[in-house]
């Protein structure tokens, strides 16, 4: 690791584990908490299991289709993440260098440019 964003980039990755390996081992620990571990999943597992054989592969084949996508789905996400981020910085960079180049009046500018404290100033000085 030689600069911040290495640092940065491994510990959000570590802490992204560690909260998984939490999340899980909290469920695995509540189950095992309770008179009957694992009951409950076991009967899920057989009726989705029964739902399976009643309904036929058909079914199965569009979720296998569906999980077999999924790191193409995320190939693109990696992908658009650093051209997004690009086009978010890139963005104020230029709408700032198209104020600051750009030449007219505007009220925003022309009010915090401070004419009125200026005019105010000059009634005042010549008054004395």
């Amino acid at each position: 690791m030689n600069t911040q964003f290495d640092f940065v980039s491994s510990v959000n990755g570590v802490m992204f584990l560690l909260s998984l390996a939490f999340i899980g081992g909290y469920i695995v620990l509540n189950e095992l908490m309770r008179p009957e571990p694992f009951r409950a999943f076991v009967r899920a597992l057989r009726s989705d299991w029964q739902e399976i054989r009643a309904e036929g592969f058909g079914r199965l084949m569009e979720i296998a289709k569906g999980v077999v996508s999924a790191p193409v789905y995320v190939a693109m996400y990696v992908v658009s993440v650093p051209v997004l981020f690009v086009v978010g910085l890139v963005m104020p960079i230029g709408k700032a260098v198209s104020v600051a180049t750009s030449f007219g009046w505007s009220p925003v500018r022309a009010y915090f440019r401070g004419k009125k404290a200026l005019k105010k100033k000059d009634i005042k000085t010549a008054d004395q």
